[in-house]
């Protein structure tokens, strides 16, 4: 513990209290709803085990209570098990609104939203605070921001500056992408306790969606001077970093959130195997990409998105190392797991090409054209070709992307750059006009300077060549 203050610091001297009695097998007593708001903390911090440690100490000194089975449902509802999460609803009294508000959620769960409205609609007090903070968060944890609106305008005139209220709605105002109103939510509430890590990561996250990577890495620095072991800081932090192009660090933070539980290990284990992907050190990737298909495996959960990109990358990667039968055996498993996905086949088709096997590598190709007929799949295949030192045919793909897209992100510079490394005058003209930011002579002249002294003499010379027409 750090800087912990009100509340929270109580909830964490109380969890300290009750490993002590536990590990030392002393008597300990708190209210009900102290064990129950003690096992919410734990599982805000992610403390799974610590919550139902909590609850189940609770409930042999409060049997059957209402606030610690409502936060043992809750409990079930996080770790997504349901099915515990229903049994405990029905045995909670119906007429109380926790349990409605409860019920209301397993409705929400199961896809029936007018049978949770309606159950709502017989709450006999729809203006106190906990419950509209309550089925607030469940319509924005189901992604009905517009029905938490609704709940959170009902809310008393008093109540508008409590700490859960503007939690709650800072919350929402991120949801819509109203990051300007929910900073306004945040920082009120860090003025009244500016060691909340709850806050400074809501700021940091409301920053890393606009890209202002510096205040989000040093808002996660001050949510971990509040709680060191903020595993969801260092995610953040992983994030702004690799988005800043520093991938030691991204790897340094990526490694205390996975050692904090705030990634799994699959997630770490792919991130480290495409980072040693890019910098071509095959054995490596490969070494980190198979324990993350082992991890992707022997999880609760489908990977439907990531496996079978993870075989594919394994896959390329088993080529390089020569392992070329292995290779078409992670191939043909990324087919199995994603029939019709598009980026298998254009790293299928990138290895034939490597191989010499043109017909097939363009067969591939073709197919991921014919699953998805989008700029983005022309723009994945220029960058192949690049690869593969087939320019003409990227300029192609590019061109192809242009036209699809005319204002696809990027692609007037990349062809631009093309251009120039093809040594076609022309069309760099063309599409260096048409740069946010076109190069200029000041720039080409760094450029004919750089090549000059690498002893670049073809490329020098065009790039004088287009240097003469600027003139």
């Amino acid at each position: 513990m750090n800087f912990l203050s009100g509340r929270d610091k109580e909830l964490h001297e109380m969890a300290e209290r009750l490993e002590r009695a536990i590990f030392n097998h002393t008597p300990f007593y708190m209210d009900a709803e102290d064990f129950a708001d003690l096992a919410d903390w734990y599982a805000m911090h992610q403390q799974y085990e610590g919550a139902q440690q909590a609850i189940e100490y609770g409930l042999t000194l409060h049997p059957n209570h209402p606030a610690i089975l409502t936060e043992s449902a809750y409990l079930y509802f996080d770790i997504d098990e349901f099915e515990k999460a229903r049994e405990i609803a029905d045995k909670l009294p119906a007429d109380i609104p926790e349990a409605k508000v409860l019920k209301a959620r397993i409705l929400l769960e199961d896809g029936d939203l007018g049978a949770c409205e309606r159950l709502l609609d017989t709450l006999e007090d729809k203006s106190d605070l906990a419950n509209i903070v309550d089925i607030a968060y469940m319509y924005l944890d189901g992604d009905w921001p517009m029905k938490a609106w609704k709940w959170l305008q009902m809310v008393e005139e008093e109540d508008k500056n409590s700490p859960s209220y503007l939690g709650v709605l800072g919350d929402y105002y991120y949801r819509v992408s109203n990051y300007a109103n929910a900073e306004k939510c945040y920082n009120t509430l860090l003025d009244h306790d500016p060691y909340s890590a709850p806050c400074w990561m809501g700021l940091a996250n409301c920053y890393f969606e606009q890209n202002k990577y510096d205040k989000a890495i040093e808002a996660c620095d001050y949510a971990l001077i509040s709680e060191e072991e903020c595993a969801e800081a260092y995610t953040i932090k992983g994030h702004c970093f690799y988005a800043l192009g520093n991938e030691e660090e991204a790897i340094k933070c990526y490694r205390e959130a996975r050692d904090g539980g705030g990634i799994p290990d699959s997630f770490y284990f792919t991130f480290m195997g495409m980072h040693y992907f890019f910098k071509s050190q095959w054995e490596q990737a490969y070494r980190y990409m198979e324990m993350a298909i082992a991890e992707m495996d022997e999880e609760n959960f489908t990977h439907k998105l990531t496996l079978p990109g993870t075989y594919s990358n394994a896959a390329y990667c088993l080529f390089k190392m020569g392992k070329k039968r292995k290779s078409a055996q992670f191939f043909k498993k990324a087919h199995e797991l994603a029939p019709n996905d598009a980026d298998v086949y254009l790293m299928e088709g990138k290895v034939h090409l490597s191989n010499g096997k043109a017909e097939k590598g363009a067969a591939a190709w073709q197919e991921a054209l014919r699953l998805a007929p989008e700029a983005y799949t022309w723009q994945k295949i220029a960058s192949f070709c690049i690869d593969l030192g087939n320019m003409e045919f990227a300029k192609y793909a590019l061109e192809q992307v242009k036209k699809m897209e005319p204002d696809f992100h990027g692609i007037n510079e990349q062809l631009a750059t093309l251009c120039l490394t093809m040594h076609d005058k022309e069309g760099f003209q063309k599409y260096n006009k048409l740069c946010s930011r076109p190069i200029s002579k000041e720039d080409l002249e760094f450029i004919q300077n750089k090549l000059e002294a690498d002893k670049e003499i073809a490329l020098s010379e065009t790039v004088k060549e287009i240097l003469k027409k600027m003139l």
